[in-house]
């Protein structure tokens, strides 16, 4: 399925700040998902709001175009909005006694022309949980990547729901943390050489934990503007 990629397609729309790379591809049910990298560049503009298109398009497709709104401010001089997380919250599911669970990223944006650095505390109610940096400098021009990793086997966790946090406070005197979540079911509940569908039916659900996939608490939004939001795109043999 080819495809094509442009910005700000209504009339009267120009958003030369904002760029796509690349802007044509093909997607194969076979082979890697592709990427589209979408590139703002405040250079001229002055503080304010600025609103963009990015549209997709692809020939002989039912649901074509697909259109995605990007929103750009920009802050007057020597502005800090603050440090911006990806997410408020990490679930982490393992089996007792089967060892830990993989270790999830948090990525710290610094919006501010100067880098600040911060420091790092956690606690979970069950097991240990190690994060790396613990403290580190935030910088401008690139993400920082913090490494989440819970430990359950060393301290023979049993089954259950724990709950704990990661705090980050930042030179600047902010403190954002970030909920985590450590979901332990019985060892033997799934037989790894069941089918999904044997395994399904023997499966019975006897509690409901719901997860917020949405903005924590501490978060910052000016207000009547968007709001950072998490997108996830699932793929299957057959298609997009």
């Amino acid at each position: 399925m080819g495809w094509s990629v442009t910005t700000c397609t209504l009339v009267d729309t120009r958003c030369d700040w904002l760029s796509v790379t690349p802007d044509s591809g093909a997607s194969n049910p076979s082979r890697e998902v592709p990427e589209v990298t979408v590139e703002v560049d405040q250079t001229g503009l002055a503080p304010g709001d600025y609103y963009g298109l990015v549209e997709v398009r692809s020939a002989r497709v039912a649901n074509t175009p697909q259109v995605l709104t990007v929103f750009l401010e920009v802050l007057p001089e020597g502005s800090d909005p603050g440090a911006a997380l990806t997410g408020h919250e990490l679930v982490f599911t393992a089996v007792a006694g089967a060892g830990s669970p993989s270790s999830q990223d948090i990525f710290v944006y610094n919006v501010a022309a100067k880098p600040k650095s911060y420091r790092s505390s956690r606690a979970i109610d069950a097991g240990q949980v190690q994060i790396s940096p613990v403290d580190g400098v935030l910088d401008p021009q690139q993400p920082t990547r913090i490494v989440v990793q819970p430990f359950t086997d060393e301290d023979d966790v049993r089954a259950g729901d724990y709950e704990g946090n990661v705090t980050l406070q930042f030179s600047d005197g902010r403190v954002q943390e970030v909920d985590l979540r450590l979901l332990v079911t019985e060892a033997g509940a799934v037989n790894p050489l069941k089918s999904p569908r044997q395994a399904q039916e023997a499966c019975v659900p006897i509690m409901l934990l719901p997860t917020l996939r949405t903005l924590g608490g501490g978060f910052a939004s000016r207000a009547a503007g968007p709001s950072a939001c998490r997108w996830t795109w699932w793929t299957t043999a057959s298609g997009r």
